[in-house]
């Protein structure tokens, strides 16, 4: 199956069955997409969604979107792969995938596709569909696999419930407290554009950043759970638990200065081109973020939060990812 170029943005939500959601401005097979308007209501927006009835089945868990274009969704009934017309579930040419529940996708630079598994171990499908499958005896964190991470020196980074690695050499490598990492596990990562890793540790829990170049980790003394993380300008946002939005300013000593930016349920958090956050939870919440760089405000909850849930069409109360495509589609 050849590229293509996805029309609508891919929003996934919901239940077992009816997930997945699409959003965004109508484009033709032939342009690409308008850049997402903050300001043009939800309500304005082209909704689209599809059920099991449309080949997709499984809870949905995580989004990813390759280089060719295609839109990859991992399920707790296998790995599909969406082409704007039809699901189909993945099956590798050579192998085969070592586990049917995904929780964990990250499409990588060249094109490739990492995928992760709720119940551990790791694979990746390369561009030319080459498929490498990794576990506990590559050195992979045992447990359930949270996130992957590509940092700007082409370093793969994985967190997972057995802790924090990178690969180096086709093998994984736990990172512990000679890189001054505290934390027996990890939730999140995020590469921030000036190339800081920035991990949502667990046990304890704190947010913890790494310089590009460096193999000192930093602590600024923000100590939450962090299950989602995102960047806009120079800030980092992330959720405390999935239940309060915190944004975080690093200084240039290590030190950081964060404060609560809202209270917003949700599993995971995506930005547009147009400073906006998106959130997935109990439906679907855009907040706007004013100024091009996320400045900290003495008033830091936004106004007017914008929800689209069942009420409005969302096709289940529960969205569990959500992804903004290359078109600005949500």
């Amino acid at each position: 199956m050849g590229s293509f170029r996805c029309r609508d943005r891919v929003l996934r939500a919901g239940a077992i069955v009816s997930w997945l959601v699409l959003f965004g401005s109508p484009a033709s097979a032939s342009q690409p997409a308008p850049a997402l308007d903050l300001y043009q209501r939800l309500d304005e927006m082209h909704h689209t969604a599809w059920t099991g009835k449309d080949g997709l089945t499984g809870k949905p868990d995580s989004l990813a979107q390759t280089a060719d274009g295609y839109l990859w969704i991992g399920t707790s009934n296998g790995l599909y792969r969406f082409d704007g017309v039809a699901f189909e579930r993945y099956q590798p040419e050579a192998g085969a995938l070592p586990a049917a529940s995904v929780n964990a996708l990250l499409a990588t630079r060249d094109g490739g596709l990492w995928v992760g598994y709720t119940r551990g171990g790791a694979s990746f499908i390369a561009a030319d569909g080459r498929l490498t499958n990794y576990s506990v005896e590559h050195g992979l964190p045992v447990g359930n696999i949270r996130d992957f991470a590509q940092d700007q020196d082409g370093t793969m980074w994985v967190a997972a419930t057995g802790g924090l690695a990178r690969l180096e050499s086709g093998r994984w490598h736990s990172v512990r407290k000679d890189w001054n990492y505290p934390c027996l596990s990890a939730w999140k990562l995020l590469v921030q554009r000036d190339g800081t890793l920035w991990v949502g540790g667990a046990s304890p829990n704190k947010l913890l950043f790494l310089p590009k170049g460096t193999r000192k980790f930093h602590d600024p003394g923000v100590n939450l759970e962090a299950r989602a993380l995102a960047q806009i300008g120079d800030t980092v946002f992330v959720t405390d638990g999935g239940k309060t939005v915190h944004r975080v300013r690093r200084g240039t000593d290590g030190s950081a200065e964060s404060d609560v930016f809202g209270d917003v349920i949700t599993s995971a958090m995506a930005r547009d081109h147009d400073g906006g956050l998106w959130f997935a939870g109990h439906g679907l919440t855009r907040l706007r973020v004013d100024g091009p760089a996320a400045e900290l405000a003495s008033n830091p909850v936004p106004s007017a939060p914008e929800r689209f849930t069942i009420e409005q069409g969302l096709s289940a109360r529960v969205a569990y990812d959500v992804l903004v495509d290359r078109e600005q589609n949500v």
